[in-house]
């Protein structure tokens, strides 16, 4: 027993010593990796790059957006409106000794509608009207042919805006009847619109100057107006255009001024008196030539609101004279000139009214 304890104790130091030298060469390995490291310059560690910190890109402050004006839209460059050109039209009084004359005298009627002709560029004639008595008696035929001699001046070129007179559609007192039959042959209102005349153009109407400062042209032949469906006619134009100014054109009205033939009341009382757009008449029938202002009073308050100018022209003593008439409408004036035949010699005022040939009406329309 004895003897196995000490062979296992020296079994054991026998392990212990094999094992000792395995251990030595680590120690050494580690010892010259010391010394090595002893004996080596001391190396200095890499200085690291110094670094900067970024800086910060500086931000702008968000800023609100300005608010843009708002634009016009863009607007096309308008031309003003042009004001009215003034235009005028011609008027002829009774003709009826011009085409009742000889046959050396009728020239006179081809110089008068010559005149007219180069009136309408000069003097910018839109029209030529005539108060009636175109002839001296309406049955003869050759009295009509006649006065077409004055027509082919103007009448391709500008319209012709009549009404009938006594001695057109009879040759008495309207109480012996009126015969329109001669005269609704000429067909002087064929060109207008069935709606715009009444029964062969006895009674028309037409708008004057177009859309620019429209005037309203009413022609009531003679005799015409006192029937209940003629005034039924009248009243429906005036109606439809009673915003525009009226031109009443009649043959017999006033025989002096102021004073409205007894036969002819009807058509004041009817017409002037009755539509407030009413601002003119143009009348002949009696002799010389005269214009008045009458005021009426359309609300019935006492005081007169509206002035008629009442023209009558029929001048044939020897001498024929007619008139032009120029319309501005943007100061509301007519212009009035008379003209004799073939001459520029300015026209007397008539000795017996006292009437100027030549003047203007302010107000007038």
């Amino acid at each position: 027993m004895k003897r196995a304890i000490k062979w296992g104790i020296a079994l054991l130091a026998l392990a212990l010593l094999a094992c000792e030298p395995a251990k030595q060469p680590v120690q050494q390995a580690e010892t010259a990796t010391e010394t090595s490291i002893a004996t080596e310059a001391p190396r200095t560690a890499p200085t690291p790059d110094p670094t900067t910190e970024p800086t910060a890109e500086p931000t702008e402050e968000p800023t609100a957006e300005p608010t843009p004006e708002p634009t016009a839209e863009p607007t096309e460059e308008t031309t003003p409106t042009p004001a009215p050109t003034p235009f005028a039209l011609a008027w002829l009084p009774d003709t009826q000794r011009l085409c009742a004359a000889a046959e050396a005298d009728l020239d006179r009627l081809d110089q008068l509608g010559a005149e007219l002709g180069a009136r309408i560029d000069s003097d910018n004639l839109i029209g030529v009207l005539h108060s009636g008595d175109i002839v001296d008696s309406g049955s003869r035929l050759k009295q009509w042919e006649n006065f077409r001699r004055c027509l082919n001046g103007f009448c391709d070129r500008i319209p012709f805006y009549p009404v009938a007179g006594n001695h057109d559609v009879c040759n008495t007192e309207p109480a012996d009847g009126v015969n329109y039959v001669f005269y609704a042959k000429q067909g002087y209102a064929d060109a207008l619109p069935q709606e715009q005349r009444y029964r062969d153009g006895r009674m028309y109407y037409v708008v004057l100057n177009g859309d620019d400062a429209p005037l309203l042209l009413l022609g009531v032949g003679y005799g015409m107006g006192r029937e209940r469906d003629q005034r039924e006619w009248i009243d429906a134009v005036m109606t439809a255009h009673a915003d525009m100014p009226c031109i009443l054109l009649t043959h017999a009205y006033e025989v002096r001024p102021g004073q409205v033939l007894m036969y002819c009341k009807y058509l004041e009382k009817e017409i002037v008196r009755r539509y407030a757009n009413v601002r003119l008449v143009l009348c002949g029938h009696a002799r010389g030539f005269f214009e008045h202002a009458e005021l009426y009073d359309d609300d019935g308050d006492g005081t007169a609101e509206r002035t008629v100018h009442v023209l009558m022209l029929n001048e044939q003593e020897g001498i024929f004279v007619y008139r032009v008439l120029t319309f501005d409408a943007v100061a509301r004036t007519l212009a009035v000139r008379t003209f004799r035949i073939g001459s520029d010699a300015p026209v007397d005022d008539d000795p017996v009214h006292h009437q100027p040939a030549d003047f203007v009406l302010e107000d007038a329309f």
